[in-house]
């Protein structure tokens, strides 16, 4: 999926780009926005807003949906080695 077509499932079920991240959990909220960058976004990323778009237009609300799931949040990826031991392992 192209990144405006992302946007605009998005604004279809009323969420920004960094309400969308919040509601993924993301450590990062503008990390998305870089995918305008390069033209698309991952599948995962476009399945979920279709999906979205889905429970939408079904007369869901997201918010409630994705508010509820309890996520575990990943460490931001190339946070580096805190020493060369660390490599070596």
């Amino acid at each position: 999926m192209d990144y405006d077509e992302f946007k605009r499932n998005l604004r279809a079920t009323g969420l920004s780009i960094v309400e969308f991240a919040a509601l993924m959990q993301m450590p990062h909220r503008q990390s998305i926005t870089n995918y305008s960058k390069i033209g698309f976004v991952p599948h995962h990323f476009a399945v979920i807003a279709l999906l979205m778009v889905a429970l939408t237009d079904a007369g869901g609300d997201v918010r409630a949906a994705l508010g509820g799931i309890e996520m575990t949040r990943k460490k931001p990826r190339g946070a580096g080695f805190k020493s060369k031991q660390d490599v070596e392992k």
